[in-house]
């Protein structure tokens, strides 16, 4: 990891970059033709990273005995993903440009290759702002790219926004066993890329047919699936009591999901199993507590004791109306049907439930 910190009139900007490229075994890639004998054994992993972080802090004042502090980070970050894995060999390609073993009509044996890349960059902003050490508030904006999804389909935004109280430091506030009361709630969105690569586009296997290229169904594509979005809501208080051997919160919690990755089965006959496509809105939502307290407390003995409990409900709130099919004591969804699946795992997806 390489790190630059540069300072100037109060900005702070530090710039870094790291990449590891470990290489195993030998790579061969001839130009290839017909008659072309393609012969790897090894494996490759390259990861790189870099970014540019800046942090400010124009707003420090200091009047009456009164501190107020405030930060504003700037950054940008690429990220890049990119893994190959081949043995074996073979030869007679059928197609110009083709390098990998999978796709030669005369194989030696079961060869095996592929190669895939992954990549993310995006823009990051965050504002925190503090006053009296006992209010407290921050923003953040967020717009990142994923090479999982079309590039019409790649960039998406997301925000943040809380604030936090410290009641017991007020001075109305008067309770000699209470050490902090603070009272706390945020908001935000964050989103979500994780399937497999190139998903978007539709992808076939190659074939041998009496030595000409053909074409079978590997994954159909879907041009438009987007990031799913899970949006928070978080309100709470936390607490320390009879100097500090008694700590704690209570938070409620609310997570709605929009766009819901999902991978939807289809019939085997029609030469594909599954697609992916942003599907419908989900909700999660519940209470969890959370307790610590020193039972004994001495010079050589301390016994901390640590509770927490949780209650979250779920519920799907929409589905798109064209795979709401079967419907079951008055809720419509979706049942898989994948043959190869539904015997061990069928289950049913509705609005409602």
């Amino acid at each position: 990891m390489k790190k630059v910190f540069i300072s100037l009139f109060g900005l702070i900007l530090s710039i870094g970059a790291w990449a590891q490229c470990p290489t195993e075994g030998t790579e061969a890639y001839p130009v290839p033709v017909d008659s072309s004998l393609l012969t790897i054994n090894g494996a490759r992993r390259a990861d790189c990273d870099a970014y540019i972080k800046g942090s400010y802090n124009p707003l420090y004042i200091h009047r009456c005995g009164v501190p107020s502090n405030g930060y504003i980070t700037p950054e940008w970050y690429y990220a890049l993903l990119s893994e190959s894995d081949i043995s074996d060999s073979g030869y007679n390609f059928g197609i110009d440009g083709a390098t990998e073993l999978a796709q030669m009509l005369n194989k030696n044996g079961d060869p095996t290759s592929s190669s895939t890349d992954y990549n993310n960059e995006g823009y990051f902003f965050r504002g925190m702002y503090s006053y009296a050490n006992k209010y407290y508030g921050s923003v953040s904006f967020r717009r990142d790219a994923s090479s999982r999804f079309d590039k019409d389909y790649r960039w998406g935004n997301f925000w943040s926004a809380g604030l936090a109280w410290i009641i017991s430091k007020e001075n109305f506030f008067r309770s000699k066993w209470v050490d902090e009361l603070k009272v706390k709630a945020s908001i935000g969105s964050q989103g979500n890329d994780n399937i497999g690569n190139f998903l978007y586009a539709d992808s076939y296997n190659i074939v041998n047919n009496n030595n000409s290229v053909a074409y079978q169904w590997l994954q159909k594509g879907t041009r438009d699936i987007t990031w799913e979005t899970n949006t928070n809501f978080n309100t709470g208080v936390e607490f320390s009591f009879f100097k500090s051997r008694l700590t704690g919160s209570v938070d409620y919690f609310y997570r709605k999901t929009t766009d819901m990755l999902f991978s939807l089965n289809t019939p085997p006959s029609v030469g594909y199993t599954s697609y992916y496509l942003n599907m419908g809105d989900m909700r999660n939502s519940g209470v969890e507590i959370v307790l610590g307290g020193d039972i004994i407390r001495t010079n050589d003995v301390t016994w901390i004791l640590d509770l927490n409990i949780s209650h979250i409900r779920n519920k799907v709130l929409a589905l798109p109306a064209e795979i709401k099919t079967t419907e079951v004591e008055g809720h419509h969804g979706y049942v898989n049907e994948d043959a190869s699946f539904v015997s061990k795992y069928k289950y049913f997806v509705a609005e409602g439930l």
